[in-house]
C-alpha cells in the first residue's frame, strides 16, 4: 500500500491489489470519527482540497497504470 497525503487530513491510500484483488483507492479523514461529529466511512472533502485531491488522484492513477 502506497499512502498519498492530500492535505493535513486527507488522504489516499493506493492499494495495488493482488491475485485476487483488484487494485482500489481509500480516501479518508486522518481525523474522520475523532471528533465525534464525522461518523466513521463519510468523508468530507471543502472545497480548498479538491485541487490538491485532483493531483493526488492523478498521482494514484499512474502508480495503478504501473
Amino acid at each position: 500500500m502506497t499512502l498519498i497525503q492530500v492535505t493535513d487530513d486527507l488522504v489516499i491510500e493506493v492499494w495495488p491489489g493482488g491475485e485476487a484483488d483488484e487494485p482500489l483507492l481509500k480516501v479518508r479523514s486522518l481525523s474522520q470519527g475523532v471528533d465525534g461529529e464525522t461518523p466513521p466511512g463519510v468523508l468530507i472533502v471543502y472545497a480548498e482540497e479538491i485541487g490538491p485531491l485532483v493531483e493526488a488522484l492523478f498521482q494514484a492513477m499512474t502508480l495503478l497504470s504501473g
